[in-house]
């Protein structure tokens, strides 16, 4: 105790010490108790802690499920990427920064013949090398590539061709991110169909021009020809008519010489100038109705003279009345044509049979010789222009090229010719054109 009678702070000290001593023995031997408040306080806190660590498992399970999605979702994109790149037509390569492949198609592997396994085990130098050993000018992609190093922002195109023919057109476009380059991407196209198209549109365009050239000239050689000739021949034929060339059998001879000769010349300008009008489109055609037997029978009239020459007889066997889509002059000289080499090539008192009837595609007209027929390698030309086939010796006239304007006028009315021979048993040529049947 102080002067005042109160307890000194060291005897307080000491009773604390021997009150927590006490309260520490009693505890040994006894569980403490924890306080009601204490212990609600304590439940409360371990729910929330399991509330939240269960919300903490709930929202890291929702995390991974979304990330599985994005990443399924990416992985689905990239396999559509894909999927559109080894569809398209354009074979596509794309290198990084450091000349790595860092993507391809399958069609850029099929327009070199590169496996992915093989495109990939190269850099994009090594790759190049493989590629320029392909080209018919490797130079010519040496100097392309130093212009795409040269000037890597703009899009250069290039043109090469295959060792096996091929033509390829490639584009180079540098691939940018965050406004810096980290790559190029090279699209290669296969346009040899299109090359191949416009050389045959430039050929066309050149054979037009050289037809309608040839047109014009054979006009003109016609009409510059033709008048002298035609004098030739008139003189010719007022000296045959003279006494003193008529009594001198030499000199009547070679009148008749000139005749002949100058009247083949004739025919065969007119020939060579109907062939240029139709090959150029020049020549217009009236499609009618015509009476296919009517138009063989006309033929036939005008062909009589030239057949009794021969001793050659000529039948029409038609099979009622059929109609044909023609043009009525052509189809008579078409007729003409047929009957005249049935005639001239025919055996000395032969037959000559047009047969006019139905055929499984509709009317044709067949006309039958009983001539010396042709072989396999005689038929192979016949349509050629001036093969007149080994008749060039003969005394048979003509030019070759009868049977070319008549195959040419036959397709300009929609129709076809066609042709079967026997040698020893004559020939039939078969006209096929479109039109109606009445009566049959």
């Amino acid at each position: 105790m102080n002067e005042y009678g109160k307890p000194r702070d060291d005897d307080q000290d000491a009773q604390t010490e021997s009150a927590s001593a006490s309260a520490m023995d009693a505890t040994r031997g006894a569980p403490m108790e924890i306080d009601a408040d204490l212990r609600a306080a304590l439940m409360a806190t371990s729910r929330s802690i399991l509330v939240a660590q269960r919300r903490a498992e709930r929202e890291l399970r929702e995390a991974r499920d979304v990330l599985e999605q994005r990443n399924a979702a990416l992985a689905r994109a990239n396999s559509m990427l894909a999927a559109t790149l080894d569809a398209t037509p354009v074979g596509v390569l794309a290198t990084g920064p450091l000349g790595a492949v860092t993507l391809h198609n399958r069609r850029f592997g099929v327009l070199w013949a590169l496996s992915a396994a093989q495109v990939e085990a190269h850099d994009v130098a090594d790759l190049f090398d493989v590629l320029r050993a392909r080209l018919l000018r490797p130079d010519d992609f040496l100097a392309w590539l130093a212009l795409v190093n040269a000037a890597p922002d703009a899009a250069l195109p290039l043109h090469c061709e295959t060792v096996d023919g091929r033509h390829l057109e490639c584009e180079a476009r540098p691939q940018s991110a965050d406004g810096r380059r980290v790559g190029m991407v090279y699209n290669w196209l296969d346009v040899t169909e299109r090359v191949d198209a416009e050389a045959l549109r430039s050929q066309a365009h050149a054979a037009r021009l050289a037809n309608e050239a040839k047109t014009v000239f054979m006009s003109r050689a016609s009409h510059e020809l033709r008048t002298p000739l035609n004098a030739v021949l008139g003189f010719s034929q007022l000296l045959q008519l003279q006494p003193v060339v008529a009594e001198n059998g030499k000199a009547s001879a070679h009148v008749q010489h000139i005749l002949r000769a100058g009247t083949h010349l004739l025919a065969l300008m007119d020939d060579l100038l109907q062939i240029s009008r139709i090959e150029s489109g020049q020549m217009r055609l009236s499609i009618e109705d015509v009476d296919a037997g009517a138009a063989v029978e006309d033929a036939i009239r005008l062909c009589e003279p030239i057949a009794a020459q021969r001793d050659v007889c000529m039948a029409c066997l038609c099979a009622g009345t059929v109609l044909v889509r023609a043009d009525r002059m052509r189809l008579r000289q078409v007729l003409m044509n047929l009957l005249s080499n049935a005639i001239k090539y025919n055996r000395p008192g032969g037959p000559v049979t047009v047969r006019v009837g139905l055929g499984p595609m509709g009317p044709v007209l067949a006309v039958e010789d009983g001539g010396h027929g042709m072989n396999a390698e005689q038929l192979s030309h016949l349509f050629e222009p001036f093969n007149r086939l080994g008749a060039e010796g003969s005394r048979t006239e003509g030019t070759g090229l009868g049977l070319v304007i008549t195959r040419q006028l036959v397709q300009q009315m929609g129709g076809s010719i066609d042709v079967s021979s026997t040698p020893g048993s004559g020939s039939v040529f078969s006209l096929s054109l479109p039109g109606l049947d009445i009566g049959i």
